[in-house]
């Protein structure tokens, strides 16, 4: 309580609004905080599972076609056309992810 010469300048009521407006404040800003938190997480557990799925069909197709036995520039010719697809969609994704992170920081920041 604050007083000034053995008086108090504030009533209880304006004590009580004041403590119910810093906790629905500040419940308000912690709830946020964790949903911040909790979107970064699961966004960064998103993007890497999705990388994950992409390398793990990458390198099945890769063992399918050294499987074919085919002639060594066929083979070449399928791994450099798997190769360039993959690439692209990791940068496509990277691009995509990346404006949508930067879109969560802009928003949340």
């Amino acid at each position: 309580h604050v007083e000034r010469d053995g008086e108090r300048i504030f009533s209880n009521a304006v004590v009580v609004a004041r403590f119910v407006g810093t906790v629905s404040i500040g419940a308000t800003a912690v709830f946020q905080c964790m949903n911040l938190m909790l979107t970064c997480a699961w966004t960064m557990f998103l993007v890497s599972s999705l990388h994950r799925h992409d390398i793990r069909n990458y390198m099945r197709q890769f063992l399918v076609i050294l499987e074919q036995k085919e002639e060594v520039p066929v083979t070449i010719r399928h791994l450099h056309r798997l190769e360039h697809t993959v690439g692209h969609r990791l940068r496509r994704s990277n691009s995509t992810l990346g404006g949508v992170i930067r879109a969560l920081l802009a928003f949340y920041g």
